[in-house]
């Protein structure tokens, strides 16, 4: 990676603008994200109105290439309210996860730095804080990121906002959402915890993988995402799985890189 590219800070003032179609019909104004008010913003404005919502810290993470910063809520259980955990899995409009700057994001921003990203069109559904989406940026790629937690696309947005010319942010809900073209690679940072989520992620994963491109999945390692992966495999999905470990995490990382088997139209519909 070239040298101009070992620190990732943060970049300067700029106007950005996110177009309010991508925001779920049935969200409440009061959650829509900053980012989506239709004006157009600069990034310390950005920063400035997610504060006033919420206490945020400024982290970073050491990668072999250099350093990752981003912005992430200061204290993510904090935006867990009583009504919040009263409800179950089902009543939840998005899952209270984003707010985390997960270690999976972390070893996938390892194994993105060790990979030739220069040109290519990167896809992240679930991106959170964006983090994982700002590595890949940092690589080179063209990336589309986006996440159904419409608090999220402020972070992703901020967190990206060096490479803005490179990236859209946008409301991203696998089981729904068709975006524009293909891409080269699909990035998912801890996004199947769920068997209820294989189905409509192989179909997104499908409907948006260029022929010739991977799927790149990363967990920290859990037991039970070993039935998740093998319910890929019988949808037709061939696995090659490896670890990374990253300064600082308690735990490696899996890797696991997924190509569709053709007919790719006729599995999993």
């Amino acid at each position: 990676m070239p040298a101009s590219r070992t620190h990732f800070a943060p970049g300067a003032a700029a106007v950005f603008f996110i177009d309010l179609r991508f925001v779920h019909p049935e969200v409440h104004p009061e959650a829509l994200p900053i980012s989506m008010a239709p004006t157009i913003v600069t990034r310390e404005s950005l920063l400035e109105k997610i504060r006033s919502r919420m206490p945020v810290v400024r982290d970073s993470w050491q990668l072999r290439h250099g350093q990752l910063d981003f912005w992430r809520p200061a204290d993510p259980n904090a935006l867990l309210d009583d009504q919040t955990l009263l409800n179950s899995h089902d009543e939840l409009p998005w899952q209270p996860y984003w707010a985390q700057a997960w270690e999976a994001s972390r070893g996938l921003c390892s194994w993105l730095g060790d990979r030739e990203l220069e040109g290519l069109r990167v896809l992240e559904p679930g991106c959170g804080l964006g983090v994982t989406a700002a590595a890949a940026l940092a690589g080179g790629a063209r990336v589309v990121c986006g996440d159904n937690a419409p608090p999220a696309l402020d972070f992703a947005l901020l967190n990206t906002w060096p490479w803005r010319e490179r990236c859209e942010v946008c409301f991203i809900d696998w089981h729904t959402t068709r975006t524009a073209g293909q891409f080269d690679l699909i990035a998912g940072s801890d996004i199947v915890y769920d068997r209820r989520e294989v189905l409509p992620l192989n179909r997104f994963f499908r409907a948006h993988l260029r022929p010739g491109g991977r799927v790149v999945l990363s967990d920290p390692s859990r037991a039970m995402t070993r039935e998740f992966l093998q319910m890929f495999a019988d949808l037709g999905w061939s696995q090659s799985v490896s670890q990374v470990s990253s300064d600082g995490a308690r735990q490696p990382t899996r890797i696991v890189e997924m190509q569709p088997a053709p007919p790719a139209d006729s599995v999993g519909t």
